[in-house]
């Protein structure tokens, strides 16, 4: 379920995102919208990243099922060397 939200969420974020695009600019010839233009890009990408966390502590995935985990990181190199 997650690959195909995330699947479409993908594909129709830049078709949506060139849409808002060109709407700004053609508002930007009459009056400055770049502050408009940036808090709703930051609004585009929030909003999803804060639904995978929701997710994530609800308990439907874990964190590391999406690739986020500590590093391992390989200290038995180290405690031979010292």
């Amino acid at each position: 379920m997650l690959a195909l939200v995330s699947l479409a969420f993908f594909l129709a974020l830049p078709v949506f995102d060139l849409w808002l695009f060109k709407r700004h600019l053609n508002a930007q010839k009459q009056r400055s919208h770049k502050a408009a233009y940036y808090r709703q890009l930051l609004g585009e990408l929030w909003i999803p990243t804060s639904v995978v966390l929701v997710l994530a502590a609800t308990g439907v995935f874990q964190l590391a099922d999406i690739g986020l985990r500590r590093p391992a990181l390989g200290t038995e190199i180290i405690t031979a060397w010292v």
